[in-house]
């Protein structure tokens, strides 16, 4: 009996003790990140299409009186050192560039290692008689007070639609809510 009962405090401690080294081995997930935003402003035909695609971020875009397309881009690196996530925050670009509908937000990406993210979320206002379409994989969408057709879509996130006055619309949300 003294025996069993000594087998089961070894294996205790030897679980107790693997799952230890596992938990406190360094930090390897933790991240530091660094954040900045980058203002951008072109001229935007009336009734044309800004195209925006994200992979992590939030997309919100609102149209307004006005014959410009303005964007504010929150650009986050993710790393393991604070200076790596600045890096990878600052060689990351956000431009817009014209396209045969109307705008597009470009995006070029640093070269990432494993365990390295970069983020980008979008503020946008468009002219009112705008149309978007607008894709992130993990984040959410809104539309608001937009004449022309919406296409918004997330995988994971909720998608928002609000005085949306066009016929052809569609929002979609893989793992979230439309409203």
């Amino acid at each position: 009996m003294i025996r069993m009962r000594n087998v089961g405090i070894v294996l205790l401690l030897c679980l107790f003790g693997f799952a230890g080294c596992s938990v406190t081995n360094g930090n390897w997930r933790r991240k530091e990140k660094f954040t900045r935003t980058v203002e951008l402003t072109a001229a935007m035909d009336v009734g044309s299409t800004l195209k925006v695609n994200t992979t992590n971020g939030f997309v919100t875009a609102k149209g307004i009186q006005t014959d410009t397309c303005s964007v504010t881009a929150t650009i986050t690196g993710r790393a393991r050192k604070i200076e790596r996530a600045q890096e990878l925050a600052e060689r990351t670009q956000v431009k817009l560039k014209p396209d045969e509908e109307g705008l597009i937000a470009y995006i070029h990406y640093p070269q990432r290692k494993k365990w390295e993210f970069v983020s980008i979320s979008f503020d946008i206002t468009v002219p009112n008689e705008s149309s978007l379409v607008a894709t992130t994989t993990n984040g959410n969408m809104t539309a608001d007070s937009l004449n022309g057709n919406v296409k918004i879509r997330t995988t994971n996130g909720n998608v928002k639609m609000d005085q949306i006055l066009a016929d052809h619309n569609r929002a979609q949300a893989t793992n979230g809510n439309v409203t």
